[in-house]
């Protein structure tokens, strides 16, 4: 009875030794370190992998899109896809061991940012923030003004910028309603010396009135 209880413990230890062995087999030998799944990312992306492989390559979406030595990184120039809104990739970094076996890391799932220029005048354009309907925005700046003097413009993202028609000469950090029918934003008057003390206006775009 003993004898059969040690034949079923060696038997035990040597699947689960066999289980190992096997999961060990099937583990990826190459890994990707430097990006995690569900990270964003833009412009050229520095590919950090670990394992001790030759002749590495970087493939996304099922094309091999860079290469590199033994210990050398990969480079991703995510602007080659000459995109404009953002992208759902699948990248994989793959290598040979010494005995010849190619080895792939697990995917990993990234989102590629295209930022674009939307304004190009020499002046700021600063603090801009979304319409409700993500369709436009505000933001203020100084074109053609005093270096201190800032007004609002709206955009359409491809158009021309439009001045905000209100009764104030300064203006900083737009915002709009709810509704998009009124913008709110911060005003002095830099025309009256001694006077830098900001207040809070909110404009109807219809008529241009502001009120504090």
């Amino acid at each position: 009875m003993r004898a059969q209880a040690y034949t079923l413990t060696t038997l035990l230890l040597l699947v689960l030794m066999g289980n190992g062995l096997q999961a060990n087999e099937e583990s990826p030998r190459i890994v990707i370190v430097s990006l995690t799944d569900g990270d964003w990312v833009e412009g050229e992306v520095e590919i950090v992998v670990d394992g001790d492989v030759e002749d590495l390559e970087l493939v996304v979406n099922g094309t091999v899109i860079a290469s590199a030595n033994t210990g050398e990184s990969l480079i991703w120039d995510t602007r080659d896809a000459n995109a404009t809104s953002p992208a759902s990739f699948q990248v994989v970094a793959r290598g040979e061991l010494e005995n010849g076996t190619q080895v792939e890391s697990s995917p990993i799932n990234v989102t590629v940012l295209y930022p674009r220029q939307l304004t190009y005048d020499p002046a700021m354009d600063i603090q801009p923030e979304w319409h409700p309907d993500g369709g436009i925005f505000v933001f203020k700046s100084n074109r053609g003004e005093e270096e201190h003097i800032f007004k609002l413009y709206t955009l359409i993202p491809g158009e021309e910028p439009e001045q905000v028609q209100t009764d104030r000469v300064y203006h900083g950090y737009p915002g709009w309603s709810p509704d998009g029918s009124h913008m709110v934003f911060n005003s002095y008057d830099p025309e009256v010396e001694g006077t830098g003390e900001m207040d809070i206006f909110v404009v109807n775009l219809s008529s241009g009135e502001s009120t504090p």
